[in-house]
């Protein structure tokens, strides 16, 4: 993967996609929060409804970004070591209401 900067167009493209597909939240973390100019990819950890398919929502957003911008999305599962360290340091980008 090449360096790429992250801009307000993706993470605006990450909180529609998010909505659309109902999900109940969306947490920024890893080198696209810390090193934002400089980053190999958007990191994402993601809430689904009950029922919902976070799996469909990483492809749907494959598709919604421009060619050359990676996201990787994991599920926010609850009391696990990662995830905790995710909500402590991470930026919630959505979150529905």
């Amino acid at each position: 993967m090449t360096s790429m900067r992250v801009t307000q167009e993706h993470l605006d493209t990450i909180i529609e996609r998010a909505k659309a597909m109902r999900l109940r939240k969306v947490i920024l973390f890893g080198g696209a929060l810390e090193h934002p100019d400089d980053t190999e990819d958007i990191d994402i950890a993601v809430a689904t409804e009950e029922g919902g398919n976070f799996v469909a929502f990483a492809v749907d957003l494959e598709q919604a970004m421009p060619k050359g911008v990676w996201v990787d999305v994991v599920p926010i599962q609850p009391n696990t070591p990662f995830i905790d360290y995710v909500e402590r340091k991470g930026r919630v980008l959505y979150a529905a209401a």
